[in-house]
């Protein structure tokens, strides 16, 4: 069975706006299992201390090489905005607005809110 996996950046409305304090949906990037495997294997490669490699050379053995970079450039809007991001998996595929709406409800529901601390992704640079 196929898995998908989604991240999503979550934001927060500034204290100049009417919404001040509510969350909203920033970022959203879909990806299959496949592309995981292929970014682990580009990490581990890279952090190799017997054969380092380049990210570079590492990311030329990549089919998905455009998804990746994606990976990388929402990992450094993230930390430049202030946003958290969470990962999601299903066995099915989900559209965007699913996951908006579980943002929107995290603003009301406590269950949701739950939802997206549990979900949250720690990165550092």
């Amino acid at each position: 069975m196929d898995q998908y996996h989604y991240i999503i950046g979550v934001a927060t409305y500034p204290a100049t706006s009417k919404k001040a304090g509510k969350f909203y949906m920033k970022y959203f990037i879909k990806y299959s299992k496949e592309v995981l495997e292929e970014i682990i294997l580009v990490e581990t490669m890279v952090r190799n201390k017997m054969w380092p490699t380049t990210y570079e050379e590492a990311l030329k053995g990549t089919k998905h090489i455009k998804i990746i970079n994606n990976f990388n450039g929402l990992l450094i809007a993230a930390r430049i905005n202030q946003t958290t991001l969470h990962h999601f998996i299903t066995d099915f595929e989900v559209e965007e607005k699913f996951f908006s709406e579980i943002v929107e409800l995290a603003n009301k529901v406590e269950s949701q809110k739950k939802l997206l601390d549990e979900s949250k992704i720690s990165f550092e640079f």
